[in-house]
């Protein structure tokens, strides 16, 4: 790529800038940063769903109503903690309906910001007491595919979702990734009932989340981000339905949970089948979660192994801040696990039969939070997680330590961590801040400590690093929002540095990944927002004798978002993208709008250009309809790497 067009780029994007100021006028405070970003750009790329994207999804085609909302409901906001959630019901109780929503605003602990971050996903009641429907019908279809001449198979989506008199829900999902020849090659369904007050049943796949995630989770949990101290404790919902693409995450059975006022108690068996790669008749070697069945040896992964499950969970609340959980399941396989890789997956789970076992605990008092999880499997292997999160006025802070044994062997965990997810062989102590400076300005800061005892995967030995992170927000006046961020990785490593010979019994040497961002979001009118970014990715490496200047590595991405509703039924949404990297180790990642749903923290690498338009169209009161059409340009770049897609989405809602 050539070096006028960033240069064109930048003064582009200055101009704009600076129309943009003059154009301001006064609005309602306002910032683009939606909670999805803040919580999930740290995300993998590629992954298509996420339980938190599609719960917020979900409230802004139908926001929950106050007025009916129960603790457990509102909890599942991130910025809503179950204190303040109770807090909600029990002003409800005391003054009566909300009337409004800014009603909110009275509530004891609610804040502005906080208020912000709910109001488009609640509502009140038109005639309190009274539920706006008996019934629900929810469909949602949708197409993507690259276009090229040489595509040979679109990924397809369609599910259905219904609801009768707010007791009794059920949903179906049929699904195929590009070049599966069965449009059903996924599929899903479940149905769930409601019944009494404090009774849930569910039958059919469906996923289970208790404690912290050390004995059992579902497949994604949040990572180290902007959202410096939500991260830190996981909000375990219990019993779940399942309508994702994950097709090896999901449990498939049924189960029951009774939550009363002083505990509860959960039951749930599952019998599902796996993806794995087959040895013989009785035995697989690794389990597959790449979920494709395009190829014959993919194919011949397809349900290789079945998981039968036993589980229970139990709950008490000896005093109303304390909360004490016992969660258990056996598990046992129709073939043998065997992995070959005794050098690098030595402590992995192999037999037919694992058992985990753990207890949690949660105490919430004034502010103040302390939790926490100890978990065993079968082979004694340890997992334990503790911290804390205090509230101030003005001040939130977060402090958790971890540490995962490398024996520790659960299919089924998700533990906070430096490897999201993976809970074995780490150790690490976190702490995160966040500072509301003023009524405009905001800090939040984290930085994490983390070791591998035993070696990984790609690394011979252990490894140790650290991480840290600092980011400044500042509404500059109502319409001009800024935000700037710097983050460094320092890791240890035995990969080879560009441009240095290294021996077998080289030292170590220390990777840093430094990252800098400064994002400005302007509000121009009611219509017209927008969004410019630069950033500006370096790899250093440190600790190796004489390592030469030029193995470092630069990254750049510079984008400028323009987001425009010229009738309140169409919004149109468009960013450019200009990127340059040394290598992948160096990419720039951007997180994008996409199809609801649909989760994208893309990976940019090489040198290069991407575009997309998102078109959102809304369908008088029963239908919505979005159209993303994407195109990438990487210098050099083999097909699988660059070109056009298109994607659409329609959501219709009875």
């Amino acid at each position: 790529m050539s070096t006028r067009l960033p240069i064109v780029f930048v003064r582009w994007l200055c101009f704009g800038i600076i129309v943009g100021l003059i154009l301001l006028k006064a609005q309602s405070a306002f910032s683009q940063h939606a909670i999805e970003e803040r919580l999930l750009e740290a995300q993998a790329e590629g992954s298509e769903q996420s339980e938190l994207a599609e719960l917020l999804n979900e409230r802004r085609l139908k926001p929950l109503d106050l007025n009916l909302a129960t603790a457990a409901q509102l909890s599942e906001f991130p910025t809503l903690d179950l204190q303040l959630a109770r807090a909600i019901i029990d002003f409800r109780k005391r003054r009566g309906m909300f009337d409004s929503k800014e009603a909110l605003l009275a509530v004891p602990g609610m804040d502005a910001e906080i208020f912000m971050s709910l109001a488009e996903f609640v509502t009140t009641t038109t005639i309190p007491g009274r539920r706006n429907a008996l019934s629900e019908l929810q469909f949602r279809s949708r197409i993507s595919d690259k276009v090229t001449l040489d595509s040979t198979s679109e990924k397809i989506y369609n599910r259905l979702r219904f609801t009768l008199f707010e007791s009794v829900e059920g949903g179906l999902l049929f699904e195929k990734d590009g070049d599966e020849s069965r449009f059903d090659d996924l599929r899903l369904f479940y149905i769930q009932s409601r019944f009494k007050k404090n009774w849930v049943a569910i039958a059919g796949n469906f996923q289970f989340q208790a404690g912290q995630g050390l004995v059992f989770w579902g497949p994604y949990g949040f990572a180290k981000g902007a959202a410096a101290t939500y991260p830190v404790r996981k909000k375990g919902k219990g019993l779940r339905r399942y309508m994702s693409v994950d097709e090896n995450a999901s449990l498939f059975g049924a189960g029951i949970e009774f939550r009363g006022h002083n505990g509860g108690v959960t039951l749930f068996a599952s019998r599902n089948a796996l993806d794995a790669t087959p040895v013989s008749d009785k035995e697989v070697s690794v389990l597959s979660v790449t979920g494709l069945h395009r190829s014959e040896s993919e194919l011949a992964r397809k349900d290789a192994v079945r998981e039968g499950l036993l589980g229970a969970r139990l709950t008490w609340s000896p005093l109303p801040a304390l909360q004490i959980g016992a969660t258990t399941f056996l598990s046992s396989y129709n073939k043998r696990i065997t992995n070959p890789d005794m050098a690098r997956k030595r402590y992995d789970f192999r037999g037919n039969k694992n058992f985990v076992f753990g207890f949690d605990w949660t105490f919430e008092k004034q502010g103040a939070e302390f939790f926490g999880e100890v978990a065993r499997s079968r082979n004694g292997g340890l997992a334990v997680v503790a911290g804390t999160r205090l509230k101030t006025t003005p001040v939130r802070l977060a402090f958790l330590v971890r540490n995962y044994s490398k024996d520790f062997q659960n299919a089924h965990s998700f533990g906070f961590g430096e490897r999201n997810g993976d809970t074995q062989n780490e150790i690490g102590y976190y702490a995160g801040l966040e500072y509301k400076i003023s009524g405009k300005a905001s800090l939040s800061a984290y930085y994490d400590i983390f070791s591998f005892p035993w070696r990984s995967f790609f690394e011979p030995l252990p490894l140790s690093g650290n991480d840290f992170f600092v980011q400044l927000e500042h509404n500059l006046n109502r319409n001009f929002y800024l935000t700037l961020r710097f983050r460094d990785k320092a890791k240890q490593s035995y990969e080879i540095i560009p441009g240095v010979s290294v021996q077998p019994n080289a030292p170590l040497t220390v990777k840093h990944r430094q990252q800098v961002r400064l994002q400005v979001d302007m509000r121009v009118s009611k219509q017209v927002t927008l969004r410019s970014r630069v950033e500006h990715t370096r790899i250093h490496y440190s600790g190796f004798p004489k390592v030469p200047v030029d193995s470092d590595e630069t990254g750049f991405l510079l984008y400028q978002d323009l987001r425009v509703e010229p009738f309140p039924q169409l919004r149109i949404t468009t960013r450019l993208s200009l990127f340059g990297t040394g290598s992948f180790e160096s990419s720039v990642y951007q997180f994008e709008h996409d199809l609801p749903g649909m989760l994208t923290n893309r990976a940019l690498f090489g040198h290069g250009s991407r575009w997309y338009l998102l078109l959102r169209y809304k369908v008088g009161d029963f239908g919505v309809v979005h159209v993303k059409y994407s195109s990438t340009f990487i210098d050099g770049a083999t097909s699988t790497l660059q070109g056009t897609k298109i994607g659409v989405q329609i959501d219709i809602g009875i």
